[in-house]
């Protein structure tokens, strides 16, 4: 896949003037080190609301450390206040598949 930086602000741009939808940057005194984009929406077939992320990244030398996690409650609780029926996150990159799902697991994800 090829990278479209304005591509990627256009979207970035949208995102943060949506109220269906957030934008979280993790800071390391002035560095960023990681974010979380996600948005609400109804399902296809019902109004009732779900949230999905749509970019969760951390930065490799800041994996292991809390910003991930943070970056995640950051998102619950916004998706909370939106009245979601059900938070669903994915995993599409190369990351160790099982310690993705140890620690979704214990925050009481399930695979749909």
């Amino acid at each position: 896949m090829t990278m479209d930086i304005g591509y990627g602000l256009k979207n970035l741009h949208e995102y943060v003037q949506s109220d269906s939808s957030g934008v979280w940057i993790a800071w390391d005194g002035e560095q960023p080190v990681g974010f979380f984009v996600g948005k609400v929406h109804p399902l296809f077939f019902s109004k009732d609301l779900v949230a999905v992320d749509t970019v969760w990244y951390v930065l490799p030398k800041s994996r292991g450390s809390r910003v991930g996690l943070q970056l995640l409650e950051l998102f619950e609780k916004w998706s909370e206040s939106k009245g979601v029926k059900d938070i669903r996150i994915g995993q599409t990159s190369k990351l160790e598949h099982s310690a993705f799902d140890k620690i979704m697991s214990k925050r009481g994800y399930e695979y749909v």
